[in-house]
Parts: structure tokens; sequence; C-alpha cells
């Protein structure tokens, strides 16, 4: 791998339409340096959706962070990927990027490029580095697509080859080290899910067990109903002018995914204390959230706030996030409302037992957040070691 320098007194620089490069660089259409080949959807009779001929990639559903997903196959292909060709999504969304893990049938929904006079790994970064400039492209256009002039005109930074392929070399490092941390994700993930089986059905050291409407479980335990063992409460409509009119230090939460972000904070709660919360419809309905302290939600959200002293909060939302999708009713909009969660049934450890498995589990939760902490770190690594190894504020010298 090349040097990593500081810009050199004897760096200069030149104004291009793309911005200042350093002046040994060139500003050229990737035409020129790219072979572009456009997809070309085959007849419908000649795709299945089991393995049988090439996979089949029809546009960006198929992305995955790198690689796209096989999920259909094509024994007749018109227009095909060779491994390692970057692929480029040029219908609605356009611009987004992923690389062929092996030859590929591609649709009209796709383009792939290969490097001609150019480094491949060192194009992808490119074109990943400009595909937000390629989706405004599509966005003027009528069909919100872009042709192949368009990408055969894309004017991109072309250092020297030798830096091209520096470039490319520090930039996938970063991404196998980003691609380590999702496995260890991956992998914690799947340990807190067969960590939850085996406590929330065997608990810790039983050895008589009894079945009941919700499974086995151990001799001693109890099941009741949601509503025998909670106050059911919803938020309200909070809206974005509310917020920024009563600015303050309580958090607003709505209708995300489990890593839920904030909508904002306002000068007044609606709850305090101990709560399970859970998205109540849309696509995250059923997703179960963990509340202590002071805090308000949307009308999206239901509410849990225990009435009994036998009920751990903490594994009342370890419980339920087990239990809560098969509940949710998929009929149009997906909803979980208080009347249906109101009848689930919970197995109730002994509160000591319930604390433990909280315990536990919250313990893997916190080095999965850790994790993502970790990988968010790199991402935001990546992306500045794009801006300046890109525009050529830091060289990569042989």
């Amino acid at each position: 791998m090349g040097q990593i320098d500081s810009l050199r007194t004897e760096d200069k620089f030149k104004k291009t339409e793309i911005g200042e490069i350093p002046v040994d660089w060139e500003v050229v259409n990737l035409g020129e340096v790219a072979q572009i080949n456009m997809g070309q959807s085959p007849p419908s009779s000649n795709c299945f959706d089991h393995e049988n001929g090439l996979p089949f990639f029809q546009g960006k559903a198929e992305f995955g962070a790198k690689f796209p997903k096989v999920s259909k196959w094509c024994n007749s292909p018109r227009k095909v990927a060779e491994k390692g060709e970057i692929l480029v999504s040029v219908r609605a969304p356009v611009g987004d990027v992923n690389v062929a893990l092996e030859k590929c049938c591609i649709g009209r929904g796709l383009a792939a490029i290969r490097g001609t006079k150019s480094d491949s790994d060192f194009l992808y970064f490119v074109m990943n580095f400009v595909k937000n400039s390629l989706a405004q492209i599509g966005q003027g256009s009528t069909f919100e697509a872009i042709n192949k002039n368009v990408l055969f005109e894309l004017r991109i930074p072309y250092p020297p080859f030798s830096e091209q392929k520096n470039i490319a070399k520090i930039l996938l490092t970063v991404d196998e080290a980003i691609e380590k941390k999702k496995e260890t994700i991956e992998k914690t993930k799947e340990l807190k899910k067969g960590l939850m089986q085996e406590l929330l059905s065997r608990g810790i050291g039983h050895k008589k067990f009894k079945k009941t409407k919700v499974g086995e479980i151990p001799v001693g335990w109890e099941v009741k109903k949601i509503a025998d063992l909670c106050i059911l409460g919803r938020g309200r409509v909070i809206s974005q002018k509310e917020i920024d009119l009563n600015l303050g230090p309580y958090p607003v939460f709505s209708s995300q995914s489990k890593d839920q972000g904030i909508m904002g904070f306002i000068n007044s709660c609606d709850f305090d204390g101990e709560y399970v919360t859970w998205t109540t419809d849309g696509a995250y309905a059923g997703t179960v959230f963990y509340r202590k302290g002071k805090f308000n939600c949307t009308n999206v959200c239901g509410t849990l706030k225990s009435k009994v002293d036998f009920i751990d909060m903490k594994y009342l939302s370890y419980a339920l996030e087990k239990r809560t999708k098969k509940h949710v009713v998929q009929c149009g909009n997906p909803k979980l409302m208080n009347n249906v969660m109101a009848q689930i049934h919970i197995q109730i450890p002994v509160l000591s037992e319930q604390k433990k498995i909280a315990e536990i589990l919250l313990s893997i939760d916190e080095e999965i957040e850790k994790e993502i902490a970790n990988k968010e770190k790199l991402e935001d690594i990546k992306k500045g070691l794009m801006q300046v190894l890109l525009s050529g504020k830091i060289r990569v010298r042989t």
C-alpha cells in the first residue's frame, strides 16, 4: 500500500467542474475509462423463484450493503454482468451501487460497469461517492431514471493508476473492518435469540416443567394476561410544530425500528416511571421498547404500566419481544392495538428470577449496542476518508 501523506508544499490544485483536484489528476467521462452495459429484462417465462440458470437482479430492491441478494434466477438472460462488475441502479431509486459476486443476469433497472482504463475497485468507491449526483439527475427525468448517455458522460476524478489502486486498498480495508463488525453483530443477535428461547421457556436451573397455553414452562411459573398485569395506555398526537414551539428536556418517541431515534424534545412529559411501550401500527407494529424516566410517545405507541408488585418491566419487555409479532394483524396496515395486546399471555417466573433473566439479556443488548456504535464510527471514518482521498486532499503515494 502506498504512503498516506498530508499535502506537501509542492502539491498544487486546479479548479474543475467537480471541484478542486490535484494538478496531476484528470477529470474524465466514466465512459472513457469503463465499459457500460445497460440491463435488459428477460421474458418472464424464463425467470424462476428457484435456482435455474443465472442469478437475476432487476434493481435496487435486491441490493445489500455491497452485494445483491439472490431471490430469482433466469435461464435465458438477455444482458449479463460478470463477477466483480459494478451494478448501478438506473431506475428509481437511481444511483445505488453494488458489486456482482458472480456472473448474473441484469434487468432494465440496472447497469453493469467494468473498468477498462481504471481500477475497478477505485471505480466502485467513485460511484458510491457520486451516487447522490446521479440520484438528482434521475429525479429530473420523467420516469426518475438515467440512460447510458448519462452514465457515459458522468464526470469523475481520475488520479494516476497507481494512486487509484492505493486509494481503493485503503477504503477496502475499512470496508473489511465494517463487515467484520456486522458479522459480530449478527452472531451476537443469534446468541441473544438462543438465550431468549432458553431463558423464557426453561428458566434458570429448573428440573420440572409443565405444559401451558404459552408452551412448556417450569413448574412454579404462572401464565397471565397483559390486562391482568398492566394498565394499558397510548401516546398522543404530537406534531413537529409543537416540538419546535415547546423545546425542552423530555424526549418524544415515535414509531421506528428497534434502533429508533427520537422525534424531538419538549418541555412537558406525559409519562414518568417504568413503562413498556410498543408500536401499534405501521411497518414496525409490535416492536417493543423498555422506557424509564420522563418521556412522551406519539399516538402510534401503546404503553404498559405495571399495576402489580410481582412483575419486572425489563423482563416484561423481553417476554413481549418474543411474542408480539405473532399477534400483529397483517390485513392492510399492520396493527397491534391495545385490545389485542391486553389478551396476550405471558409466562411469569418469581420476581427474583425475572430480574436475573432480564439482567442476562440486557448484557447481550449492551454488547450489541456497543458493536453497532463501533460499526457506525467506522462508517463515519470511511465517509471522511472517501471525501479526502477521492478529492486528493490527502494523497496516497507509492
